[in-house]
């Protein structure tokens, strides 16, 4: 169980050296490489998810005999505790997407030109 949990913790760490890099970027001038970096990013997570997968399939299979010993919580915790960080990442990430694209709207609906040009039907 440990061991699973040590693959889950580095796989985690993983995850948010990644999410760090990608947050890093800049919208405005990163785009292309941001959305191919979060498409990427899914590996990681698949890869988490089946180590959820094997330490639920280990708890399973050793219910009655399952104990949580203190170093087991500690990591468990420690995992927790970087979900938490690289959640805190991705909500920055949204935000600074999100004001790039509020940018880009209201660049499309006041140009800098004004136009002279008046068109008249009759």
């Amino acid at each position: 169980m440990i061991k699973l949990l040590n693959e889950k913790s580095e796989s985690v760490n993983a995850l948010k050296s990644y999410t760090k890099e990608i947050l890093l970027l800049s919208p405005k001038t990163d785009d292309e490489k941001i959305n191919i970096m979060v498409a990427e990013r899914q590996m990681y997570i698949e890869k988490i998810d089946l180590i959820n997968i094997e330490i639920d399939n280990y708890i399973k299979s050793n219910e009655g005999t399952y104990k949580e010993t203190n170093e087991i919580k500690i990591i468990k915790n420690t995992i927790k505790d970087t979900i938490q960080e690289i959640i805190n990442m991705d909500k920055k990430i949204r935000k600074k997407v999100n004001e790039e694209l509020k940018t880009v709207k209201m660049k499309l609906r006041q140009p800098d030109t004004v136009s002279k040009l008046v068109n008249i039907k009759i």
